[in-house]
Parts: structure tokens; C-alpha cells; sequence
């Protein structure tokens, strides 16, 4: 399976117009995704490229699949580092 990456937020349009492929979903909303939708979208995919979705112990238990999830913002407090770590072991 081609890995598949969720862009959750409304970023840099310019940015990426080139990540339009299949392996790409860009979110055109500013909204954040509750944490049950977020589980929900972040089924099968391989990494989430975030702003201030919050990433909690719940979330990596229940997405697999998930093996990077990157952040644009200054700090990861949105992101249990914790539950991080022991989801890539």
C-alpha cells in the first residue's frame, strides 16, 4: 500500500500545490478536527502533517498505521511525547 499522508489543517497553498497527488489529503478548513474525527480520518493513513490537532495516548492507541506526525507550530504541546514514543516502539 502506497503510505498516505493528511494534511489537517488549511496550510501554505503555494506551498503545496505540488502535494496534490493520492498520497496527499490537504483539509481546506481552519477548523481542528475533534479527536474523534481525527481517529476517524487518520485511518490507514502513514503520517499527519498538523497544527493544533491534539495528539493524546487515545489517538496513537487507535491509528496503527501512523508513523510520523509532524507539527507547524512553535512547540508540541498539542502532542503527548509520551504516547508518541511508546507507539513507535
Amino acid at each position: 500500500m502506497k503510505p498516505k499522508v493528511l494534511v489537517s489543517r488549511k496550510v501554505f497553498e503555494r506551498r503545496w500545490s505540488c502535494s496534490t497527488s493520492n498520497s496527499m489529503s490537504n483539509r481546506t478548513s481552519a477548523i481542528p478536527y475533534t479527536p474523534t474525527q481525527l481517529v476517524k480520518k487518520l485511518q490507514e493513513i502513514w503520517g499527519d502533517l498538523l497544527l493544533t490537532d491534539i495528539f493524546d495516548e487515545r489517538v496513537f492507541a487507535q491509528c496503527p498505521e501512523l508513523k510520523i506526525v509532524c507539527n507547524i507550530a512553535v512547540g508540541y504541546n498539542n502532542i503527548d511525547a509520551k504516547a508518541a514514543r511508546g507507539a513507535a516502539s
